[in-house]
């Protein structure tokens, strides 16, 4: 029997969830349904997987400050993406089997690490925002104007990996080179410029130091997807997936 359609493991699914949450994770089992012929389960999964990733953030937001700064930052990620891979297992463990039985195909655990960091931007831009909305600086219009920015070149930077999804290479391969990491290297100068302002709070200086890091691990990640794709490779797999975590634990901990 001839099988045409692709699915996620297990492990895609688990590399997707560290990376983005919950909702990657539901995602990700939603699109196994699909190619499945059960869009209905698939639609369940992914609104529980948003409920379960609102519930998780209540819980952290609620915990003391000197209590969760105790808490090591990968354990968190650890414990739900643990929890979901034996979802997974109950839910489509036996379906993933009989796909690698019958020699189906499965997408590739970079597709799902993609995956995974689209929702992750989606968390930061929840937490960042938060951070944003607390203590106000001197010139406020000033500093909104710059983060908005920041934002919409965040945006347009990402679109990266719509073109990754969409298996776009040659177009993914422009888009870094002439258009991804010049953004984020952007959002580097715009950044300086915001910790120029005058009477700038200390604690928008340090939040900016975080910003800095995230795009600098922004930029390292393009340079090795840009080769991954040249060379029409998963070696550097590993290496991205680990420069991931460290953006999401900087997400995690601001």
């Amino acid at each position: 029997m001839e099988i045409n359609y692709k699915l996620y493991t297990q492990r895609s699914i688990s590399i997707a969830t560290y990376i983005g949450g919950p909702v990657a994770a539901g995602w990700l089992i939603r699109e196994n349904y699909r190619s499945l012929g059960k869009d209905d389960y698939g639609k369940h999964a992914l609104f529980i997987s948003v409920i379960a990733t609102i519930l998780i953030f209540t819980a952290i937001f609620s915990i003391p400050e000197a209590v969760i700064d105790k808490i090591p930052n990968y354990l968190i990620p650890m414990v739900y993406t643990g929890i979901i891979y034996f979802i997974v297992e109950k839910l489509q463990g036996r379906d993933i089997f009989m796909h690698k039985e019958n020699n189906g195909e499965f997408y590739s655990g970079w597709k799902a690490a993609g995956v995974g960091a689209i929702n992750m931007v989606l968390l930061g831009v929840v937490i960042l925002g938060y951070a944003f909305y607390s203590p106000t600086p001197v010139d406020v219009d000033k500093y909104n104007e710059g983060f908005a920015s920041f934002q919409r070149n965040e945006q347009e930077a990402l679109k990266l990996f719509d073109l990754i999804e969409n298996d776009e290479k040659e177009e993914a391969i422009q888009f870094i080179n002439e258009k991804g990491i010049f953004l984020w290297n952007q959002n580097l100068s715009l950044l300086q410029d915001m910790n120029q302002i005058p009477g700038l709070d200390p604690e928008y200086i340090d939040q900016n130091k975080v910003f800095t890091q995230y795009c600098l691990l922004r930029i390292k990640s393009y340079k090795l997807i840009e080769k991954a794709l040249i060379e029409d490779t998963d070696k550097y797999q590993p290496e991205i997936i680990s420069i991931h975590k460290e953006i999401n634990e900087i997400l995690q901990m601001n």
